[in-house]
């Protein structure tokens, strides 16, 4: 009966689940535009979309690229529908995509059910299809770089190297966290466990490596800066700069050793840096150029920022230079708080309210969090707002893989293995990145390897639990060959 079939039980608890939050007011109901720091202006959105895109360099442009053609829908309500539809059929599909990557992992299709259908039903995944930003895209897109890597060690085929190296390149175009250096190290580990494929790879890598060379040279060209952001100085200011005490940030700007924008918190308004500000010529350009959006928001992919964010990033790698404990203070602040549920996220709050009896229990049950904060901020409250569970879980995911790490260095690793081992480096990759060069939303950027880690640990558990039924099935056949040579000879 096809109704029986997990896939199909998936879809109709998916369908459930979200009608229901529809019902609870729980939705996307209008595009996030005045007040965005991502976003470009909207009216510059509507009318120079293309001219505007070109010059941004703030961000990658997809997401951008993607809230510019839902403007031309003009009806700000039938936008916003679009988007919601948009951002469940990715929730969808994600689910999806979890369920079958578990059973290509030869997991059972009803553990396989089980994992998938609670990772669909966590409040992270409910809140985050709901919040019109790149996080639900980019956890989708990230996901299936995972799956479709799983088709390709089973049976390569070129379509789906293609499709794996392009799914890449949007995520390097929608999230900042991914840079091409990512790109690289997988494709390098693409050509090592598929060595008989070694030339299909590099024809299939190559347009996708192209468009993404392409983003960086215009980034080069706006910004002057081989990257998709010019924010990464101001991010690691908040690092080390801005936690060392203000008495000594002055000290340290009076003798020369910081400039004086330590004394100025990063991603403020271009006023905020008259000199800089001054030394900006204007472009011509309106992204550019304007300091303020129409709504009176701060621009903040001003032309003045990528200078501005290349002397905070200076500043900032003086103090790791002179104060390392000041950084790796940051840093383990930095890994607590991207261990706290990822519903427990303050733009998340208004949804967030209305389920709440779902993430009180979830919290405290699934993610092991002792003490529940109805109203989260971007602080740690303290160790009670760690989701302790979590913190176990993602431990068991880096550490239960090593073993595939290592059969994969000995050359002993077969597509299982393969798949775990791409699951175990993009779950360190985002770790570590979002974790050393940035800190307050540490975990919203979480959430994209939620899916990975459900796999990764579904996997684990699986065969764990398997393993003491086979050591008795291994005995007793061991047993029947000896007594057969014993019969034999005697």
């Amino acid at each position: 009966m096809p109704l029986a079939r997990p896939e199909w039980l998936l879809i109709l608890l998916f369908a459930a689940s979200r009608l229901t939050l529809d019902r609870l007011g729980v939705r996307i109901e209008r595009l996030p535009l005045e007040g965005t720091w991502q976003l470009i202006d909207p009216p510059l959105l509507e009318r120079s979309l293309f001219e505007s895109l070109l010059h941004l360099h703030s961000q990658p442009p997809l997401y951008n690229l993607l809230v510019g053609v839902l403007l031309r829908l003009e009806d700000p309500a039938a936008a916003a529908r679009a988007m919601d539809l948009l951002y469940a059929l990715l929730g969808l599909a994600l689910v999806l995509l979890v369920y079958g990557l578990l059973r290509r992992l030869e997991v059972g299709r009803w553990t396989s059910f089980a994992a998938a259908a609670l990772f669909t039903l966590s409040p992270a995944a409910l809140l985050y299809e709901n919040y019109p930003l790149y996080t639900q895209p980019a956890a989708t897109l990230l996901f299936l770089c995972a799956f479709l890597f799983a088709r390709l060690v089973r049976d390569f085929s070129r379509w789906d190297a293609f499709g794996l190296f392009l799914a890449m390149a949007a995520l390097i175009y929608l999230r900042s966290l991914f840079q091409i250096g990512w790109l690289l190290v997988l494709f390098a580990f693409c050509l090592s466990v598929l060595p008989g494929h070694r030339r299909a790879l590099t024809l299939t890598a190559a347009l996708p490596l192209l468009l993404v060379g392409a983003l960086y040279a215009n980034h080069y060209f706006v910004a002057g800066q081989l990257s998709t952001s010019s924010w990464l100085g101001m991010s690691l200011a908040k690092l080390t700069t801005m936690e060392l005490p203000l008495d000594e940030r002055q000290a340290l700007a009076r003798a020369g050793v910081l400039s004086p924008l330590a004394l100025q918190p990063p991603f403020a308004a271009p006023e905020a840096y008259p000199d800089w500000l001054a030394a900006t010529p204007r472009t011509g350009i309106a992204v550019l150029d304007r300091t303020r959006k129409s709504g009176g928001a701060p621009n903040l992919n001003h032309a003045v920022y990528p200078a501005v964010s290349a002397q905070y990033l200076e500043d900032a790698l003086t103090v790791i230079h002179r104060r390392p404990s000041v950084y790796l203070n940051a840093v383990a602040t930095a890994h607590l708080m991207y261990f706290r549920p990822s519903a427990d996220y303050p733009f998340l709050e208004p949804h967030r309210r209305r389920i709440e009896p779902l993430v009180r229990v979830y919290n405290r049950i699934v993610a092991g969090q002792p003490r529940y904060p109805r109203e989260p901020s971007f602080g740690l409250g303290g160790p009670g707002e760690i989701g302790w569970l979590i913190v176990a879980a993602f431990l068991v995911c880096v550490f239960g893989a090593v073993p595939a790490v290592l059969r994969g260095l000995r050359g002993r690793a077969g597509p299982n293995d393969a798949v775990m081992v791409f699951l175990w480096l993009n779950v360190l990759y985002v770790t570590v990145v979002g974790n050393w060069l940035e800190m307050d939303e540490n975990q919203r950027f979480r959430y994209l390897i939620n899916p990975l880690m459900t796999v990764t640990l579904t996997v684990i558990v699986t065969r764990v639990c398997r393993r003491p039924y086979r050591e008795p099935d291994r005995a007793r056949r061991t047993y029947k060959r000896a007594f057969s040579c014993s019969s034999t000879t005697s």
